[in-house]
């Protein structure tokens, strides 16, 4: 078992009393998501996991957010070579960064129900076909008007 220890922040600013979790935990080399550690708070903004990375063998890629605004993106460097740089620009893909959402479609209320989100590696080609990172399709359901799920899964 080789456990580490890691420890999160947003740019040093004091975020405190969060419940974060992640939405995303992947394999970089085959983008399989994977059994994510329970983040919990230290003190003074500071958010801790502890993830046993034997199993893993492989770089891990992340987004952790407490549901709202507050996202952070990363990546836990596992292996001894690897290449990032496509899954840095996904993340900040979905960090809201180069993307575009089309193809709605919406309930009598007006709440989204369905959508095509695409990201891009050029910010001149967002709402194009061209650079087009990813493609992810978003689907949402409702109790009356309040949002009951939301769901987003790269297709």
């Amino acid at each position: 078992m080789a456990t580490r220890n890691y420890v999160l922040n947003f740019n040093d600013v004091a975020k405190t009393g969060l419940t974060l979790t992640f939405q995303i935990f992947n394999l970089v080399a085959n983008d399989i998501s994977i059994s994510a550690p329970t983040i919990s708070e230290l003190s003074n903004g500071f958010y801790k996991f502890s993830y046993d990375v034997a199993p893993a063998n492989d770089d891990i890629y992340y987004v952790v957010s407490d549901g709202g605004l507050n996202i952070l993106t990363g990546v836990l460097a596992l292996s001894d070579s690897y290449s990032l740089t496509d899954k840095t620009d996904r993340l900040l893909g979905l960090t809201q960064e180069n993307q575009a959402l089309d193809n709605t479609t919406f309930d009598s209320n007006g709440n989204l129900l369905t959508a095509r989100l695409r990201t891009y590696s050029v910010a001149g080609s967002v709402g194009t076909i061209n650079d087009v990172l990813a493609t992810y399709s978003v689907n949402s359901t409702y109790v009356g008007t309040q949002l009951t799920t939301y769901q987003v899964a790269r297709v």
